[in-house]
């Protein structure tokens, strides 16, 4: 193999790729075994330079109509849809005339393109041309592959594809890889066998003599690669896709980019980027970013800026930090490939620090402008600008501490700072400011040549400043501005002869690529900036040179480690280009007409890039860039983050579109995207449906770290209590479930599974519906879940059996040890029956590391499922892997007794062993209903329950605080006599209520007799469910508070105040997710239902007499407050029905005498 293949990168680069790893780690395991590994060639060992297979048909379309091999009335785009669809029509052909072969061949698909008049014989020669040309090898791969034939391995090609072996030696040969480094190279085309029936791995085993157990494969296709492989017997690792959340990224550049779709695309190598970063936590985020976000950008900005110098004889570069030491070194990387004679430096300058040196004689015109630009700032820094000192500023008609916020006070100063003594002073500051200026500019400007500079963007305003100043000294100088992004602000200075020029837009333009990111641009400032101070001014040295006045660096440590990441990712992807250029350099780095346009397009597709990532930035770009501190803002002081509570507050008093207009909000989308985490994703979802018919959901939060799969529901009820359970864990959102249909539903969303899942899917991160068909099994299926999860564990579940409380903390416990595979999961008895590891029958609950599973060939297709996990089992342990049983209440006791040595007073509630079904213990009994509890009269004494012999309970009780109003006929003391009564009546519980509200009414004060006056000072836990709600800390204890909310997100006040509660008990799962998606961490919140007393409420109990006679009857029970929707409700129904339909709406009304006086609707029901 040539050793030019491989130069320029690192030695070790597969080993960072955590696919590469793990099939290495399997072949340690494998030993002597295993004899050789096969590649999927399109995707894992050579990628395509295009965002879709097909697109590489419209080049094709393209080389033949210049060949004159295409009619003339036939685009490119046109020929790229008949090419798919003469492969469809030659796949129809071959099922019907040959069911024995699996596949087609190009000739076969080929010959159908004559009907359109083209030449077949072209299209075959043209597209096995174009496919060696826009194929760039996968170096990762590559590296790999002479790492196994290193250790002896036979390495060969097997691939589900219409093109011959021989097609695919000449890509390889094109691409410098000989072919001959295989022992052999396999298609589907060739064999008329395909990988996803198994068959072409049973022909591969055939034509090499191999056992099953003696090859290894690797490819990025699940279907074809991994469940084929595992048909035949044969071991198969996923060459994964690029982790979460870039194709969510990659999918919204799509969109925001239009119907435009480019021919070629460098997403390949995005995505290789990515997954070749290394790193572990934030800083691999913050490394990928650089990599798939701006390294694309900016690499072709520093070719461009290259290309630029060189047309202009510029010799030497400023780049204007502090993004000019990341800028210069990307732009110093490509001159030093190219060996032009340039020299990249920092250059210190920026329109805070060349402000005053630019102002040169006094006018009415600069100095308001000066002004209106400091509104921010109080009027002692604003002179302190100018170079004033007190003694300058006598007789001054603003106080030093006064913000020039007011026209008049503007005025006021500039008549003040126009007095003679006081311009002059101003005056002579400038001219000082600007001598140093240019001294500090002499080696750049000393051979007499064009200077260029370089920035991000936007104003120009640096070099604009630069221009004056020279102007003023008479040091005339032509300074080219080469930025990333300007406006038109930019095109106004050029106007007055600056000369700017842009790599992307139009000066701005078009506004919908351009806005959002020149409006919000902050975020990326700060990862670009270098870890220094920025430039407030110069001062001259003892020698007479000058130097830049930096500020202090106000950076910590974490975020400087951040900011290197980042860049290091940018550095990493121009690495990974200049590779690719070098591999290509006729394509790539050429003059050709295909180079041209390659380029053109690659570069047109990057504004997408930057308007995505400011527009609508993904879930996890939001947690990291968040928080980045902003220091650097012009004419403010001190440090901010780029997004804090206060903009939040901002949003939900002004909207969306007014916290766009808000110049001090720095990143507006990012801020409606916190307080409405679900915008985007449902702006995308709907834009696909109603654009593409597509309703697929892509994922864009972090990768679950639990996969959940449920086997087929023969009982919904049970299969309900069973997701509740699920959903139960401690963070429900960290968690995939798939659940399995018994049989394949014409309408999946209609389906027994679908309405029995219906609204826990807003509560898991993702769900998943998989349907028994007659060629699909179970075991199929269960495979199919596993290979897609994403998750570290998986766990196999019953749906007839609800998971026990803290059933996800006992996992974690479990797979803390490393060395475990599987385990199976059940009660005591049946885990005491098993004399072996293996499972002897269908376990109801297992749980397997995922890492540990795709080491195996998974299930067996066709084995029963006993059988199946049984024989997954024996491969386990044959693999090294520790496979266990254990009982839910053994694991729950021990991570009880594990979270109770460490308990403190800020720890979750999750341990105390009471009976509240959210704070149980796996092995108690939950807490029965308030349905279940009965009524509790007004004058009723509670008496708390005694533990029973033998219960396990501490002889003392555990003592709760139950705070609130209990004293009058209203809901919540209807809540809170209802739920205390249902657990007085638990075992190990002493409930103590303590009432805050009204005095005690009619009926109640026997009940009032038993109610406590002040708090414990010993509860455990202290619940509050009252009006308002108290968030104020017990002295002791956890604090529970009992809050339902009916109307939109929770008032923010509420938020700031949530860190002070353990847990919030909310009536429904609505409420729930209000609170969640209102910042509320989702580990605090569980639904506890409000119940009914069914001896009262029941079908068979006589209904009240109502004053009406129509047949069918509306209810509404609350208090007619705005916040509760009755003046929607009575809008809807008023435009539904008339008084002469059979109908009728019955509102009981509640408070308006009381706690909503003068808030009810009253008078509109009466007028209705």
């Amino acid at each position: 193999m040539h050793t030019s293949l491989l130069a320029g990168l690192p030695a070790d680069l597969w080993q960072r790729d955590p696919a590469l790893g793990a099939a290495e780690r399997l072949r340690h395991k494998l030993g002597s075994r295993l004899r050789a590994v096969s590649l999927d060639f399109f995707d894992t060992l050579v990628w395509r330079l295009t965002a879709e297979p097909t697109l590489v048909f419209r080049e094709v379309g393209h080389r033949l109509r210049a060949r004159q091999a295409l009619p003339r009335h036939l685009s490119p785009e046109d020929y790229q849809v008949l090419r798919r669809m003469a492969e469809a029509r030659a796949r129809d052909q071959q099922l019907m005339t040959d069911k024995t072969r699996e596949d087609v061949t190009l000739r076969e698909i080929v010959q159908w393109l004559a009907k359109v008049g083209c030449d077949p014989n072209a299209a075959l020669e043209t597209e096995v041309a174009v496919e060696a040309e826009l194929c760039v090898l996968n170096p990762s791969v590559v590296q790999f592959a002479q790492h196994l034939k290193a250790q002896g391995l036979r390495l060969l090609v097997v691939s589900d594809v219409y093109l011959a072996a021989e097609h695919l030696r000449a890509i390889l040969k094109a691409n410098g890889m000989p072919p001959e480094f295989f022992d052999g190279i396999f298609t589907s085309a060739d064999a008329g066998r395909c990988k996803s029936t198994g068959n072409l791995f049973r022909r591969v085993l055939q034509a090499t003599g191999l056992a099953p157990d003696q090859l290894l494969h690797v490819g990025d296709n699940l279907q074809a690669d991994v469940a084929g492989a595992r048909k035949a017997g044969v071991r198969a690792l996923h060459y994964g896709p690029v982790p979460r959340p870039w194709p969510v990224v990659f999918e919204r550049e799509a969109f925001v980019r239009g119907p435009q779709e480019p021919g070629f695309s460098v997403q390949a190598l995005r995505s290789f980027a990515a997954r070749s970063c290394g790193g572990q936590g934030a800083e691999a985020f913050f490394s990928q970013a650089g990599a798939v976000l701006m390294g694309p950008v900016l690499s072709r900005f520093a070719a461009w800026v290259c290309d630029q110098c060189a047309e202009a004889g510029v010799r030497k570069v400023g780049a204007f930090m502090r993004e000019g030491a990341i800028l210069g070194q990307l732009i110093q990387r490509e001159a030093d490939r190219r060996g032009l004679d340039l020299q990249v430096l920092p250059l210190y300058a920026n329109r805070k620090s060349t402000d005053l040196a630019a102002i040169g004689r006094l006018t009415a015109n600069n100095l308001i402008d000066w002004l209106n630009r400091r509104q921010t700032l109080p009027v002692k820094t604003v002179l302190a600008h100018f170079g004033l000192n007190s003694a300058d500023c006598r007789g001054l008609p603003l106080a030093p501490e006064q913000k020039l916020d007011k026209p008049e006070d503007i005025l006021a100063l500039a008549q003040f700072l126009f007095r003679p003594e006081v311009a002059q002073r101003i005056e002579a500051c400038s001219a000082e400011e600007r001598r140093k200026v240019v001294d500090y500019l002499r080696p750049w400007l000393e051979d007499g040549g064009p200077v260029g500079v370089c920035d991000i963007g936007y104003n120009a305003s640096t070099q604009f400043q630069l221009h004056r100043i020279l102007q003023l000294e008479n040091q005339p100088a032509r300074i080219i501005g080469c930025y990333l992004v300007t406006c038109e602000t930019a095109a106004s200075r050029a106007l007055e002869g600056l000369d700017v020029r842009h790599f992307l837009g139009h000066f701005g333009h078009p506004a919908w690529l351009f806005q959002a990111f020149l409006r919000s641009p902050a975020f990326m400032e700060q990862l670009l900036a270098a870890p220094t101070g920025t430039t407030l001014g110069y001062q001259r040295q003892a020698d007479g040179s000058v130097q830049p006045v930096l500020d202090q660096m106000r950076f910590g440590p974490e975020l400087l480690a951040r900011q290197r990441a980042f860049q290091e990712g940018i550095l990493w992807y121009q690495t990974l280009w200049f590779w690719a250029c070098g591999q290509k350099p006729q394509l790539l780095a050429g003059q050709t007409e295909l180079a041209q346009r390659l380029l053109h397009e690659l570069d047109a597709a990057l504004p997408a890039i930057l308007a995505r990532a400011a527009a609508f930035p993904s879930q996890a770009e939001l947690e990291h860039f968040c928080q980045l501190p902003l220091d650097d803002f012009y004419f403010a002081e001190g440090i901010k983050p780029i997004c804090s509570a206060r903009e939040q507050a901002l949003l939900r008093q002004k909207g969306y579109a007014g916290i766009v207009r808000e110049q001090g909000v720095l990143w507006p989308q990012a801020v409606h995207q916190l307080e409405q985490p679900r915008a985007a994703e449902d702006f995308f979802a709907y834009g696909k449906a109603m654009l593409l018919g597509r309703t697929d959901r892509a994922g864009q939060g972090p990768e679950p770290n639990l996969s959940v799969v449920v086997l087929p529901a023969s009982e919904t009820d049970r299969l309900r209590a069973c997701l509740a359970s699920v959903c139960a864990a401690k963070n429900p959102r960290q968690i995939a479930l798939t659940l399995i249909e018994p049989t394949s539903a014409l309408s999946p969303a209609r389906s027994p599974v679908a309405l029995a899942a219906a609204g826990f899917e807003r509560q898991l991160a993702e769900l998943t519906l998989l349907a028994l068909t007659p060629d699909r099994s179970l075991n199929q299926l269960l495979n199919q879940a596993v290979d897609h999860a994403q998750a570290r564990w998986v766990v196999f579940v019953d749906p007839s059996q609800a998971l026990p409380a803290g059933w996800d903390s006992a996992l974690e416990q479990v797979f803390a040890n490393p060395a475990v595979g599987a385990v199976r999961l059940g009660d005591a008895s049946a885990a005491c029956s098993r004399t072996a590891s293996r499972p002897a029958a269908s376990p109801p609950c297992w749980a397997v590391r995922r890492q540990a599973y795709i080491e195996t060939r998974g299930l067996p297709e066709q084995a029963n499922l006993t059988a199946a996990v049984a024989q997954l089992w024996t491969e386990l342990e044959q693999l090294g892997w520790q496979c266990t049983e254990a009982s839910w209440n053994a694991l729950a006791g021990a991570t009880a007794t594990a979270s109770t040595s460490v308990r403190s007073d800020t720890e979750p509630i999750s341990s105390p062993p009471v009976s509240n079904p959210n704070l149980a213990s796996a092995n108690q009994p939950t807490q029965p209903s308030v349905a279940q509890a009965g009524s509790m009269q007004p004058d009723q004494a509670i008496k708390p329950a005694q533990p029973k012999p033998g219960s396990g309970l501490d002889a003392e009780p555990m003592t709760v605080d139950w705070v609130g109003s209990f004293l009058d006929h209203g809901s919540l003391s209807h809540v809170n006599r209802e739920l205390t009564a249902a657990l007085a009546r638990q075992s190990g519980l002493r409930i103590r209520r303590r009432h805050n509200g009204a005095p005690a009414a009619p009926g109640f004060e026997a009940l009032a007799r038993q109610l406590a006056d002040s708090a414990s000072g010993s509860a455990a836990v202290t619940v509050r469910h009252g009006w308002p709600p108290d968030w104020s800390r017990p002295t002791r204890g956890k604090l529970v508070v009992i809050q339902p909310w009916e109307y939109g997100a929770l008032p923010v006040a509420w938020v700031q105040a949530a860190s002070a509660v353990d847990e919030f008990w909310v009536p429904s799962r609505y409420v729930q997710q209000v609170y969640i998606e209102s910042g509320i961490p989702a580990a605090k919140v569980h639904v506890v239902p409000n119940g009914i007393d069914p001896d009262r409420f029941n079908p068979q109990a006589t209904p009240r007499s109502l004053p009406t006679s129509k047949g069918f009857r509306f209810l509404f029970v609350g208090g007619t407050i705005f916040r509760k929707g009755v003046d929607l409700l009575l809008d809807v129904y008023l435009h539904t029905f008339s008084a002469a339909d059979d109908v009728c709406l019955v509102i009981k009304d509640f408070g308006g005498q009381s706690v909503y006086a003068g808030q009810t609707l009253e008078e509109q029901i009466r007028a209705a």
